[in-house]
């Protein structure tokens, strides 16, 4: 890990020095880390991350990601972000890789010789003390994964947040999160977010 850090290091060194030519460096040139389902960017310096990528795994009984405070010792401050010279990483909800799925954003555009079903499946993200920033977020498309009958269900990810009550920024109620400096939904999560959340109130509400 040590090693590889110097890499990104030196590499990051080598972008500055062209950095009068192209412009500032506006992401991330560090360490990547998968932790609990989630994956993770962490900066150069090894002291800050975001959280990139949950890693859905099609089973609609798993529908929970935690988003940890800290993962190799780097603070994780934000949902989404960039790396390099500003290439975007939102936040988003995907199946693993390799995993056999159908991807479709537009079911009115869609014929298929088998039985569908299409519907939203509720996500449960559930946000510790120190993300304080939505930096990037990507809506769900459609994922179709084949059924024991041979049809297809098609479910899109929509996401109800559960917040640490200790979070300084944000907070939830009825799935929702919210910016404590304004009691203002919180920006750009309408691409993910549950448009009605269901349920009763969260427990971690301001």
């Amino acid at each position: 890990m040590k090693q590889k850090r110097l890499l990104s290091i030196l590499t990051a060194a080598a972008i500055l020095l062209l950095g009068g030519c192209t412009g500032s460096i506006t992401g991330y040139t560090g360490d990547e880390a998968e932790v609990g389902r989630v994956h993770y960017q962490i900066n150069v310096r090894g002291d800050t991350a975001f959280a990139e990528e949950c890693i859905w795994d099609l089973d609609p009984t798993h529908c929970s990601f935690d988003i940890a405070d800290t993962v190799e010792g780097a603070k994780v401050q934000r949902l989404g972000g960039y790396i390099g010279t500003g290439v975007s990483r939102p936040f988003r909800i995907e199946p693993a890789k390799g995993a056999d799925y159908i991807k479709s954003y537009d079911p009115s555009q869609e014929s298929f010789d088998v039985p569908v079903t299409w519907q939203d499946l509720e996500f449960t993200i559930y946000l510790g003390k120190t993300v304080s920033r939505i930096a990037e977020v990507r809506e769900s498309p459609y994922y179709g994964v084949k059924n024991p009958s041979g049809g297809v269900d098609f479910y899109r990810p929509v996401c109800r947040f559960v917040c640490d009550e200790g979070n300084e920024t944000f907070y939830s109620r009825e799935g929702v999160l919210y910016q404590r400096s304004d009691d203002a939904p919180a920006e750009y999560l309408d691409k993910l977010q549950t448009a009605r959340p269901s349920g009763s109130a969260d427990p971690s509400v301001g």
